[in-house]
């Protein structure tokens, strides 16, 4: 639901743990051709989103108007004024999201307050980066580097939320384990958003105000987001495609997973959305160095020199297994090739490669049977095949997509 709220209008400038949150707020409801959406002089207290089909609006003197989901009349609620003006009528099948007007009014009023990035100057001439990587492995080794709250963290509250026996005691056990997530949570839970008849002060209700799924979104949202604090524009955008990307990749990482032995899809989607963790670390650096701005080329390669490299070292210090610290080490590495059982390291690399033909670069690509990590997806690797797991990945990743960027 994030990812299908933003090109809504009251939804378009909410920071993303915003948006997440009011993704929890909104209802789907949906209607067959010639259904009423709303009745001409009807009070209904919610708004009405147009996500698919198409509505006609007809006015007490017959007068009519088409709206098609995607397009600009449909960028705000369907017949917005009260009492309704307009009979809206199906037109074929539609699904709208609903939401209380008075949470969409929280919204508008959120929109005004979200910080806009403050333009940075890059005129100086790109210095030599070869102490680069020295200078920040040995930040991370003597814990000089700042480091967020860790994305297994969150995905161990996801999936303590996942189970049939879960409860919000248990999710604030695990959120009570990060003093830092768990103030976030319990900020969110006390904003307009989560609008309630008291201040929150304990995890459990919190965790109950919000809804444990939407606990589950923003905790992943918040271990991402936290890694990068640059205000140079240009480093932001490309940072926001990199998150794109590991998130894409940790979710089809967790269904390739499901498709071989010896490789836990928990683990994958873990290791998929570390793979890129090094390159924040070095635009972080970067942002931090205007005059290294200028050569966006050479910035390009400072990144592919050394992303892999500290992907490694952070994920090494933070003591997450000599399976991921493999995987992120090797994730770009078309030539990386093992024998026997099915490796981590494989199955993010198969992840990242589908990813990028989501991401429509796969002329960047060698062919499938020149990437020796693909023998675990069995003998042929059909473009129907790639198709199939590109399909089932994409329900994983528009959650999340949208809402981190």
């Amino acid at each position: 639901m994030p990812g299908r709220l933003r090109p809504f209008a009251p939804f378009a400038q909410l920071s993303a743990e915003q948006l997440i949150v009011a993704a929890g707020r909104t209802a789907l409801k949906r209607f067959r051709d010639g259904d009423l959406v709303l009745t001409r002089g009807s009070e209904d207290d919610s708004d009405y989103f147009l996500l698919d089909g198409n509505v006609v609006l007809l006015d007490s003197d017959g007068n009519s108007k088409m709206i098609a989901s995607g397009s600009s009349d449909a960028a705000n609620p369907l017949a917005p004024l009260r009492p309704a003006l307009f009979d809206v009528r199906a037109l074929g099948p539609v699904l709208c999201a609903k939401m209380a007007r008075g949470e969409v009014a929280l919204l508008r009023e959120a929109s005004l307050r979200v910080p806009r990035a403050r333009p940075e100057d890059a005129e100086a001439a790109l210095d030599e980066t070869s102490d680069l990587f020295r200078d920040l492995e040995g930040d991370i080794l003597a814990d000089r580097l700042k480091l967020p709250s860790l994305p297994d963290h969150a995905l161990r509250v996801r999936s303590a939320i996942s189970q049939a026996a879960a409860d919000s005691r248990k999710v604030a056990d695990l959120l009570a384990a990060d003093p830092a997530l768990a103030a976030k949570i319990l900020k969110v839970a006390n904003s307009p958003l989560c609008r309630g008849d008291s201040t929150i002060s304990n995890l459990r209700d919190a965790v109950n105000r919000i809804g444990m799924f939407t606990v589950g979104e923003l905790v992943v949202c918040f271990s991402l987001k936290d890694l990068f604090n640059a205000n140079s524009p240009r480093l932001r955008e490309r940072f926001g495609e990199l998150v794109i990307e590991a998130v894409r990749i940790g979710a089809t990482a967790s269904v390739i997973a499901t498709r071989v032995n010896g490789v836990a899809a928990d683990q994958a989607l873990v290791a998929g959305l570390l793979s890129n963790i090094g390159a924040y670390v070095v635009l972080e650096r970067l942002s931090q160095q205007p005059q290294l701005l200028k050569d966006a080329t050479r910035v390009e390669r400072t990144l592919a020199a050394y992303t892999a490299r500290l992907s490694k070292v952070i994920c090494r210090h933070w003591q997450l297994g000599d399976g991921v610290v493999e995987a992120v080490g090797h994730v770009t590495d078309w030539s990386y090739e093992v024998e026997g059982v099915a490796r981590l390291a494989e199955v993010v690399i198969c992840a990242r490669y589908h990813s990028l033909i989501s991401l429509r670069k796969a002329r960047q690509l060698p062919r499938p049977e020149t990437i020796k990590a693909m023998r675990i997806l069995g003998t042929a690797v059909t473009p129907e095949l790639s198709m199939d797991i590109i399909r089932e990945a994409r329900a994983r990743i528009d959650a999340l997509q949208q809402a981190l960027t």
